[in-house]
């Protein structure tokens, strides 16, 4: 009944474009200056009638109660990349100073088998290729994310598309390794080079 409610409706508004605008449109063609109101009443009213039907998105998701410690009760931190020359970047793709850092968990729950870190998406993510924008002054590079296979983490997509590595839990701790490295988005020139992103860890 709802969907048969819904098109009667879609097809009122469609009919009284039809039979309405040419009505509005001539009246105000009477007066030569109101040509400027007669193009935009047409593109509102022909936008009116070509708008469509929508749907319904449902979001899910779970909360639970097994926990971990992370880096012992200290989550933020910081990585620090090595001083590099600009000529280490001459042409876009190219790579340097790539420097390992983890993230250490510590009484997780007894019954907890494994976990990973989802790095989400947010400002600092440039939304074409999945790095982190440079906030610092050195032009022309970003930084990109790896996981301990040297895979790039796709920082824009969500849990499933982004690939999570889960790792095992032992003796109620675990150690996730990645990496972070320069990326040459063309040749860059001398600054500075931060950025930052935030983590989730996640209990599957």
């Amino acid at each position: 009944m709802e969907a048969v409610a819904a098109s009667s409706q879609w097809q009122s508004i469609h009919l009284w474009c039809l039979n309405h605008t040419p009505m509005v449109i001539n009246k105000l063609m009477k007066n030569t200056k109101k040509y400027m109101v007669v193009s935009a009443l047409m593109a509102v009213s022909f936008h009116t009638c070509a708008m469509a039907k929508g749907g319904t998105i449902t979001y899910t998701g779970m909360i639970t109660s097994q926990t971990c410690t992370i880096n012992d009760g200290s989550p933020d931190f910081s990585v620090k990349l090595p001083t590099i020359a600009v000529e280490t970047l001459m042409k876009s793709g190219e790579t340097s100073g790539r420097t390992p850092f983890r993230i250490r968990l510590s009484n997780c729950d007894e019954d907890l088998e494994e976990v990973g870190v989802f790095f989400e998406p947010g400002a600092n993510t440039s939304h074409k290729n999945n790095r982190l924008i440079n906030l610092g002054t050195a032009q022309n590079v970003e930084l990109q994310i790896l996981n301990d296979d040297l895979a790039p983490v796709k920082l824009n997509e969500g849990v499933d598309a982004q690939d999570v590595k889960l790792v095992p839990v032992k003796n109620r701790g675990a150690v996730l390794t990645y990496f972070t490295q320069y990326y040459a988005e063309g040749t860059p020139d001398a600054g500075s080079v931060e950025s930052n992103t935030q983590y989730t860890v996640i209990y599957p």
